[in-house]
């Protein structure tokens, strides 16, 4: 009885696990629907993501499952959920490795660097970053490749390596200009600016900022523009063009409060409020610090919460109010101390010393001031070492401690000159070496000018002898030049006629190919005349009806011709108009496959558009490509066969594709099918009436519109027809 009931309940969970699984067609539609509110309403997207996730079905549909893993894996680290998204992003580096799949076990490393880097985990980040360039070498992606130097980069970056930073960043930028994924460009540029920002190439990161927004723009990437706006507020910030950095803030925080992660709303906040005080602009300081805390509150970021505790302690101090002042900064160092953040405890330090000398509360300065000094000291941070000398000795001074006021004041100095005027000691030293050396130079001139006076007849006559052998060696040379001059002129000539005469060969053998196809039917069309004369035909009206056939073939073959006449004299005129594609592909559709299935044929379609676009072409002419394609495939398909048309847009291009089901065409008939008047000499060789030109005109019509055509072999067993075409959105 126990055993029954056993197994009654695993049937029982059995069905109730197949009721919950999702079907193909629902993971997709889930999948879609996360992907357009990822950014506005991204707890939704994150339960759509992971419902698809967490369906064992999904196992084995890794094209849904591992695009969607990936998109979670983001939107957990936008909303700040680390470890969920270690989780995802392991889930999909196990599963990609278990299919064997090329690009997704380098993307889950970089994902899982990713997750490391927004948990301040550097070097663990840098590790997952160079065994995803491994794997990307590994599975020779270049996107990838690029990616992966993009990541370490930045890895680096947050390590203070910046010169091993800067180098793996342009080499990601070298590989993505070759290439055709002006998204990923972006996000490099980005890095590679703000690595330029770090070591003071100022000009060079604001054009480089602006590069890669001219690129989201054009890809309306709201939140990538967000970025760029706001690293260009910071390096405005560098500047000390704060109206500016101001002004750049609150575009971000504008754009990132609609389409941003919450970390990115809490540091452009953060941006708006810090230079909101240092334009003197209290009341907007004040409203956005109070913000930042609280953002930095919901996400647990301590050195946050210091930093805005921090920035409303100087808020205070700048409107006059000491106590709030010191409330606020003795919170920041509080948290600071307790969470081990060095560098945010040695800031909020720095403010508090501020409070402390307004008080002529000295001691309480010094004590600070000398224990920051210390600790920014230990961690190399010159430029606060540099501020807190200055602070120091205004402290020594106000205790009248004089002795360590100038020592301190000389130790700032000192400080100062070695960060700011590096270059400039540097471009001294090289001069002076270069006027050591052209002062020894001329000691050795003036000791050796007796003995160069007493050489100077025998050092004349050598220079004599040089001159003729220069001028010998030149004549040479010239002879030479003159020589190879009239070569190159021979070979360009005997190269131009060899051209020319290749020209002449091919109109002459299409005007005999053109010859011969117009013999056929015109010789079909003598014999039926002749029978109509001398009353042979029985049936008058059928020999009629020949006659006409004969005379239309006739009249299709000298409009093909005309047709590439027309392109060959770049007289093919086109007439492009904007061209809703959803609707106008929908349209086309159901007329293929109105006639494809009239032919006998099964009929295939797949049209996948990601969004409403909007395309400038001439609809007829590529309507007649479509039309003479599939015609072409209905005339040489066996039937029943299977005719298929897909149709998929990407960031730059409408590709379409059309095939077929066997026979096939052999791989040396395929570079050759475009050719005028060629035809394959398998079983694709129907006696079908067409004039052979079908294809070209094709072609010709293709690389009006700036596209590209090539055929392959079909999965289905026959022909394969691939088109480009560009994207030109409204």
């Amino acid at each position: 009885m126990k055993l029954s009931c056993r197994v009654i309940a695993v049937l029982l969970l059995s069905l109730h696990n197949c009721a919950l699984a999702m079907t193909v067609e629902q993971a997709s539609a889930k999948v879609e629907q996360a992907e357009k509110i990822r950014n506005d309403q991204p707890q939704q997207a994150i339960e759509l993501f992971t419902a698809v996730a967490d369906d064992p079905e999904m196992l084995t549909r890794p094209d849904i499952l591992f695009p969607a893993l990936n998109s979670l894996v983001f939107v957990l680290i936008g909303q700040a959920k680390f470890e969920q998204a270690k989780v995802m992003a392991q889930k999909l580096f196990d599963q990609s490795l278990k299919q064997n799949d090329d690009y997704y076990p380098a993307m889950s490393q970089l994902l899982l660097g990713y997750v490391e880097e927004n948990r301040s985990n550097y070097q663990l980040a840098e590790s997952h970053h160079k065994f995803a360039l491994e794997l990307a070498l590994k599975a020779d992606d270049p996107v990838l490749i690029a990616q992966a130097y993009d990541r370490i980069s930045s890895t680096l970056r947050f390590q203070d390596k910046y010169l091993e930073a800067l180098e793996m960043v342009q080499k990601s930028v070298v590989i993505l200009r070759e290439q055709n994924d002006d998204k990923v460009l972006a996000t490099t540029l980005q890095t590679l600016g703000i690595i330029q920002g770090i070591i003071g190439d100022y000009t060079t990161a604001l054009a480089t900022h602006t590069e890669a927004l001219e690129l989201r723009t054009a890809l309306q990437d709201k939140s990538g523009i967000s970025d760029s706006l706001y690293e260009i507020g910071g390096i405005y910030r560098k500047m000390k063009n704060f109206s500016l950095a101001l002004k750049h803030g609150k575009m971000s925080y504008e754009l990132d409060k609609k389409f941003g992660r919450k970390l990115d709303i809490a540091n452009s906040a953060n941006r708006v409020a810090t230079m909101a005080l240092k334009t003197k602009d209290l009341a907007l300081a004040k409203a956005f610090s109070q913000e930042v805390l609280e953002r930095y509150t919901e996400l647990d970021s301590q050195s946050g919460i210091s930093g805005a505790y921090d920035l409303l302690g100087l808020i205070a101090l700048e409107s006059g109010d000491l106590e709030q002042a010191k409330i606020h900064i003795d919170k920041a160092m509080a948290i600071a101390a307790e969470h081990n953040l060095a560098s945010t405890l040695i800031s909020a330090q720095i403010s508090r010393i501020k409070v402390a000398q307004l008080e002529k509360d000295f001691a309480t300065a010094q004590v600070l001031g000398e224990q920051a000094l210390a600790s920014a000291a230990e961690i190399k941070e010159k430029e606060d070492e540099i501020i807190l000398q200055q602070l120091l000795a205004d402290t020594y001074y106000g205790q009248e401690d004089y002795q360590k006021a100038f020592e301190a004041q000389r130790q700032y100095k000192k400080l100062d000159d070695e960060v700011g005027t590096r270059n400039l000691a540097q471009t001294v030293a090289a001069l002076q070496s270069k006027a050591e050396f052209m002062r020894r130079q001329q000691e050795i001139e003036n000791l050796n000018h007796e003995k160069a006076l007493q050489a100077a007849e025998l050092q004349q006559k050598k220079l004599e002898r040089n001159a003729w052998i220069f001028g010998l060696s030149f004549l040479t040379l010239l002879v030479a030049s003159i020589s190879y001059r009239q070569y190159k002129k021979r070979k360009m000539a005997a190269e131009r006629a060899t051209l020319l005469q290749e020209v002449v060969d091919s109109k002459n053998r299409l005007l005999a190919d053109v010859s011969h196809e117009l013999r056929t039917p015109l010789t079909a069309l003598k014999l039926q005349v002749e029978a109509l004369q001398f009353n042979l035909v029985q049936d008058v009206d059928a020999s009629y009806d020949a006659m006409n056939r004969k005379v239309m073939d006739i009249n299709r073959l000298i409009s093909d011709i005309y047709q590439l006449a027309q392109a060959d004299s770049a007289s093919l005129h086109l007439h492009p108009e904007s061209i809703e594609l959803d609707e106008t592909l929908t349209q086309w559709n159901e007329e293929f496959e109105a006639f494809v299935e009239a032919k006998g044929f099964d009929w295939q379609s797949k049209i996948k558009l990601v969004d409403d676009v909007s395309v400038q072409w001439d609809q007829d002419r590529i309507k007649q490509v479509l039309t003479n394609l599939l015609s072409n495939s209905t005339f040489y398909t066996d039937a029943p066969g299977k005719i298929a048309l897909s149709v998929e847009q990407t960031a730059q291009h409408i590709d379409i594709c059309i095939e077929d089901s066997a026979p096939g065409v052999a791989d040396a008939d395929l570079q050759k099918i475009f050719e005028r008047l060629y035809r394959v000499e398998d079983s694709r060789n129907r006696q079908t009436g067409g004039s052979g030109l079908g294809l070209s005109i094709c072609k010709s019509l293709i690389t009006a519109h700036h596209g590209k055509v090539r055929a392959g072999h079909s999965e289905l067993g026959g022909l394969k027809v691939e088109i480009r075409l560009p994207l030109a959105a409204a």
